[in-house]
């Protein structure tokens, strides 16, 4: 979806669904408006994104959804799904909420005694996050100073972690970057440029390092051919765990 369409409204539907005992399921969709012929629909972490003509009436936009019910309540089902096998807690921004931070849970610490965030190992052992009380009245205000944290994290992080793996391959990277993929962990292109998701400073070490190992090894090999994996093995041995972790996870299923 074009990052620069702006929801018309988010709305909830009653879908039929005779498995149901009450024979319904209400299903919360975001409307997406556009100069598009058709009305289309697309699953996402809360719901149904809905795409629709510019004046196509809501009660037509609704009619659609009931056709397709059971194509949405499958879909909704299967990310369900996938959400719970991936181990990722829904995340609430406000004092106590939790979030992954490398493989581990970090707790949203609301504090006087601070000016800025900060990160530390509680009585309990727990990690929290710490942040200033007055950054934490509004959720949405909380969650933009959590994100901004986790990037300066992700950079230093993940940096560290690619730094150390590329001593392992056999060619360099001719540049690293950071970008926010919703499909891709990375990506290498023919000129040796690679890209790694910031959002891998939710996961362990094991798996940044098993991203990192796959992308260099696109270097030797542009393919995921039987000599790929290889090179993969031979920069990172025991890879599988880390990528059928991974493979678990949708990426727009993540708290940011």
């Amino acid at each position: 979806m074009p990052k620069k369409l702006e929801p018309d409204s988010v709305r909830i539907i009653d879908l039929p669904a005779p498995e149901s005992p009450s024979g319904a399921v209400s299903v919360r969709y975001t409307l997406y408006r556009s100069r598009r012929r058709t009305i289309g629909f697309r699953v996402d972490s809360t719901g149904i994104s809905v795409l629709a003509p510019m004046r196509a009436p809501i009660r037509l936009i609704e009619m659609s959804l009931v056709r397709n019910s059971s194509w949405v309540i499958k879909h909704l089902a299967v990310r369900a799904k996938q959400r719970e096998e991936s181990g990722i807690p829904r995340t609430v921004f406000a004092d106590g909420g939790e979030l992954p931070y490398r493989g581990r849970v970090l707790r949203i610490s609301l504090s006087s005694e601070v000016a800025a965030p900060q990160i530390r190992t509680a009585e309990s052992g727990n990690l929290e996050l710490r942040i200033p009380a007055s950054e934490g009245e509004d959720p949405a205000h909380l969650k933009e100073i959590i994100t901004l944290w986790m990037k300066r994290e992700a950079v230093r992080v993940i940096r560290e972690r690619f730094d150390y793996v590329q001593q392992f391959a056999p060619r360099a990277a001719a540049s690293l970057r950071l970008n926010s993929a919703r499909t891709l962990w990375g990506s290498c292109s023919a000129s040796g440029a690679i890209r790694l998701n910031w959002r891998l400073i939710f996961f362990d070490n094991d798996a940044i390092d098993y991203v990192a190992a796959h992308e260099l090894a696109h270097l030797v090999e542009m393919n995921h051919s039987a000599r790929f994996w290889a090179q993969v093995r031979a920069i990172k041995p025991n890879y599988e765990k880390a990528r059928a972790a991974l493979r678990k996870v949708v990426i727009g299923d993540l708290p940011l």
